[in-house]
């Protein structure tokens, strides 16, 4: 049988990103698609598709159906990014105390790091009786702590798959033979196999409440085509990595044969590309993190992930192109609309504008729970534009885009019904212009073009021209301006001017797992503790910092609240309590006269005597390998015995022993193209720390993989 991923019960980041040229869209029909704060236009489909390497067969579960097991055919569904799902269950059996689930994760093969959560309690799993966790031939991953047995076999019990199983596990079919047999596949889907004992009366009162417990699993999920790397295929999945990318996940909705299906020839390749690094901006990204239901095989089906980039679909020829919510220079000033018919409007109606724009989104810190920014307020009323975001789980994402689209809306001139020559064929639907009609001064300005309309027009003598028509909105550079100092926090915005009004901003926090000497009777013992490492807010006039914690899955509580006169050099470390084996989430906001900034989290910390201290290794760094190689090198964090070197998109290369503080290079021969390295630290125990920050490095000749 094949081996499912390894399990992991750390959430640490996977990316990858390189580049390769695109081809040039056919020209033709224009159609925009999915604006920022409005709804787009539904496309008919009915183009020719491109098999991919997963292929329909794999659509319906095989299983067979007896009297007692339930079977159902659950709608696919695609899981992107690295964040929690709720499983679908697809298969089930009772045998006396015991229950066999199997739970749909995702429609396709994923990358993996899973993490088990009973009751939103996070599960270490641990190898049954010594045995490899992950072959479905023996072994399974049996829960320790609330849920652990002494004899090792339960009451929970789990076998994942990334996708890549052959059959249901060895234990199964001997246990239950009758209602599962290995030709039972679910072939190229995400899984987890449950077994579940319930055991006695009072065993069942005492674990499970007297209901069935609460399934979700956090995962790195769909491995997706990147067009920026040469070494990945469009058409063999194998090839493929890990990303939650918002342009690469539409990419995959557009082609992918389940979804859209739509063939590569009818993709430009370079407008994906080109969006899938926009969305990789440092300090600007635009992530997808969430389950697509795949219910149709309409455009409405990118809905959620275009809202998540601000982006804007268009079909040029029948080629698909996209622009994500960015500035870009314009790509051309038009200045000689053809013949004295145009309509340009400068200001729209009083009623047509809402006063401000609140938006929704599923909260990383509650799990399946929508939570709400702050508004972006713009004048007296209650008149808002509302924006949900069911795939983004982080507030500062939500934020940007929330703000882009009321700076737009702000933007009400409009130039449309006018028609330009041939060398306007030039522009797509999502470039910017400039607008400079000579004795027109009104109409100055930068506009995006929002659909595009190619005709010919034929005289009386029989002569045909070539010319477009454009709709153009009012757009600026300012639009999409984003300085985390004054723009992370709840503020308003002047109507007039749209300027600024800065409240509060949140500080930076950051915490870990340390062990403090204490007196207990005369002995000393190592305390476990959680430092919280606090950075003061930019905004001025704070007056005192609030501190909250919560185990994980838990209730906020506010712990702490300290002065804002006791932080030196801008920093300030607090000790909170913590307990061995126990995972925490801390946050913190600043306070003020004016009001409170919003909470700034931490992620999960979970306290352990052998990684509580184990920090990612740091100053990566391009070390500029000779032709043909590629050459990188971290630093060895404090008490690391070595390092772990990884390729995106490739996996471990090199194991490497080395002391906390030393720089470690690694170097390889490698084809020409851009490549991405991460790092983690590892201790003499062979744990591992969460993945370094990826460093990029371009390979110009030579090598070989």
């Amino acid at each position: 049988m094949a081996k499912a991923v390894p399990i992991i019960t750390s959430v640490a980041a996977i990316a990858a990103a390189v580049f390769i040229p695109g081809t040039i869209p056919i020209l033709g029909a224009t159609v925009a698609y999915g604006a920022i704060a409005a709804a787009g236009i539904s496309v008919a489909g009915g183009l020719a598709a491109m098999a991919l390497a997963e292929t329909p067969s794999q659509l319906v579960p095989q299983t067979r159906v007896s009297s007692e097991a339930a079977v159902t055919n659950p709608s696919l569904r695609f899981a992107y990014g690295a964040c929690d799902v709720v499983p679908v269950q697809i298969f089930r059996h009772v045998d006396g105390a015991t229950w066999y689930g199997v739970y749909l994760l995702n429609s396709r093969p994923s990358e993996g790091g899973f993490v088990l959560k009973v009751n939103d309690e996070v599960q270490t799993l641990g190898a049954a009786g010594g045995a490899d966790p992950y072959d479905f031939d023996a072994g399974g991953l049996v829960a320790t702590g609330k849920y652990g047995a002494q004899d090792g076999d339960g009451p929970i019990k789990v076998w994942f798959s990334r996708g890549d199983h052959t059959g249901p596990p060895a234990q199964w079919r001997a246990e239950i033979p009758d209602a599962i047999a290995a030709t039972d596949v679910w072939a190229g889907m995400t899984l987890m196999f449950v077994r579940l004992r319930y055991g006695g009366a009072t065993t069942a009162s005492r674990l499970w409440k007297g209901r069935f417990p609460a399934l979700r699993v956090f995962g790195y999920w769909s491995r997706l085509h990147d067009p920026r790397d040469p070494a990945q295929d469009p058409d063999d999945a194998a090839t493929w990595g890990w990303s939650d990318n918002a342009a690469l996940v539409t990419l995959d909705l557009l082609r992918h044969p389940r979804a859209l299906g739509r063939a590569a020839f009818l993709v430009d390749r370079a407008s994906f590309a080109e969006a899938a690094e926009e969305c990789e901006t440092p300090g600007r990204e635009y992530r997808v993190n969430g389950v697509v239901t795949l219910e149709t095989r309409e455009y409405a089906l990118l809905d959620p992930v275009l809202t998540a980039c601000g982006g804007r679909l268009s079909r040029d020829g029948g080629v698909h192109r996209l622009r994500v919510a960015r500035w870009r220079a314009p790509v051309v000033t038009l200045t000689t609309p053809l013949g004295d018919s145009f309509e340009f409007t400068e200001q729209g109606p009083a009623y047509a504008r809402a006063s401000g724009v609140s938006s929704t989104f599923i909260s990383a810190d509650l799990g399946f729970v929508a939570d709400q920014v702050p508004e972006y307020v713009t004048g007296a009323g209650d008149d808002r534009d509302r924006l949900e975001f069911p795939l983004v789980t982080d507030w500062r994402q939500v934020e940007r885009l929330q703000q882009i689209a009321q700076r737009a809306s702000l933007r009400q001139a409009r130039f449309s019904d006018a028609l330009f020559p041939a060398s306007a064929m030039r522009v797509r639907v999502g470039d910017f212009v400039t607008l400079a009609i000579p004795d027109f001064g009104i109409a100055d300005g930068v506009y995006e073009v929002l659909s595009k309309r190619p005709q010919v027009i034929r005289n009386d003598q029989g002569s045909a021209m070539l010319v477009v028509g454009l709709e153009l909105a009012e757009t600026g550079e300012e639009v999409f301006d984003w300085t985390p100092a004054t723009d992370e926090m709840p503020y308003t915005v002047s109507e007039s001017a749209g300027q600024v009004d800065i409240t509060v901003s949140p500080p930076g926090v950051a915490a870990a797992p340390v062990f403090r000497k204490v007196e207990t009777g005369g002995t000393a013992i190592d305390d476990p503790v959680l430092a919280l490492q606090l950075t003061a807010s930019p905004a001025p006039f704070v007056d005192h910092y609030q501190i909250r914690q919560r185990e994980l899955g838990g209730r906020w509580r506010v712990v702490l609240e300290v002065e804002a006169v006791e932080f030196e050099g801008g920093v300030l470390e607090v000790i909170l309590p913590a307990t061995l084996g126990f995972t925490y989430e801390t946050g913190a906001r600043a306070v003020s006269d004016v009001g409170a900034s919003p909470w700034a989290n931490t992620g999960a910390v979970t306290v352990t005597p052998e990684a509580a201290t184990l920090s990612p290794p740091y100053g990566g760094r391009d070390e500029h390998g000779g032709a043909g190689t590629a050459a990188v090198s971290f630093i060895v964090p404090p008490n690391a015995a070595g390092l772990n070197i990884y390729r995106v998109g490739s996996g471990l290369l090199e194991e490497i022993t080395a002391a906390p503080g030393d720089r470690v290079t690694f170097s390889e021969a490698l084809g020409a193209g851009v490549y991405s390295y991460t790092a983690r630290a590892r201790n003499a125990l062979g744990d591992l720390s969460g993945a370094s920050a990826r460093i990029r490095v371009t390979v110009t000749t030579g090598g070989g993989d």
